[in-house]
């Protein structure tokens, strides 16, 4: 606001045209009505004979003044806080580790919160996405993954109203994962890892690679893509992943996947 009213003050008349060029936010704006009212309410005051008019002109300059101070502390109380009608929004950007300024497209981040919510990332790697208000200031789990890539670590992330841009590295599949793309190397049982809890059988059909959970509560179909199998898992709650990797060491006895956990064979 200062430096307009400097820059403006030896030329009154033709300096505000081309100040006026000048105004590109809301804040300069503001500075630009404040200098426009001065300049007029020292040319009108100056030429009044009333006192009792050069105070009501005085008022209405104040009360001008007092509009536009509350008008720019709303503004930049938006911009700090953020508008929100109390729903978290949560976004970032999920890029490779071995080039932070390289976003990885189609990567799946996931915010694990009363269920598990996916959120594909676009031809940047950057996503967006606006949840319920029930889930403000819960803490999610969340991680992301994406095809020849391995899991990122499960980080613990408060659902605030914004909890700022969210940074996701991922580190390229490499060496002995992902290069055994015979189907037999994955039909058989296999421990789901790290809680040992669940066994998995995958058998071969005409359509690819079948997989089931042994006690019935997920299955789905895999077909090759490249050097990995990818597919979907359906879930006895109604859900469905999309986009789940199956990436087989050299010796079949360890299957990555690109969600939180892997598989370890069944002797």
């Amino acid at each position: 606001m200062l430096f307009l009213i400097a820059d403006a003050g030896a030329d009154p008349s033709g300096g505000i045209l081309s100040l006026a060029l000048k105004v590109t936010t809301p804040l300069a704006l503001s500075a630009l009505l404040v200098l426009v009212l001065f300049l007029l309410y020292r040319q009108v005051v100056g030429r009044l004979d009333s006192a009792g008019t050069q105070k009501a002109v005085t008022y209405v300059f104040i009360l001008v003044l007092v509009a536009i101070v509350l008008g720019v502390g709303a503004y930049v109380t938006t911009q700090l806080v953020g508008a929100s009608d109390g729903r978290p929004r949560f976004y970032g950007r999920v890029s490779d580790t071995a080039d932070v300024h390289t976003g990885i497209p189609n990567a799946v981040v996931h915010i694990r919160l009363n269920g598990i919510r996916d959120v594909t990332t676009d031809a940047q790697g950057s996503f967006s996405v606006v949840l319920a208000k029930s889930f403000a200031n819960q803490t999610a789990q969340v991680w992301a993954d994406a095809v020849t890539y391995k899991p990122s670590p499960i980080q613990q992330v408060i659902m605030s109203a914004d909890p700022g841009p969210q940074n996701i590295s991922l580190e390229r599949l490499h060496g002995a994962l992902g290069t055994n793309t015979n189907v037999s190397c994955i039909v058989g049982k296999w421990l789901e890892k790290p809680n040992g809890a669940y066994i998995w059988s995958f058998t071969a059909n005409k359509a690819g690679l079948h997989a089931r959970r042994t006690d019935g509560w997920s299955e789905g179909q895999f077909q090759r893509v490249d050097l990995d199998w990818v597919g979907s898992l359906h879930w006895g709650n109604g859900t469905t992943w999309m986009g789940v990797t199956l990436s087989p060491n050299k010796d079949c006895s360890q299957l990555s996947t690109n969600r939180d956990w892997w598989y370890q064979r069944v002797p």
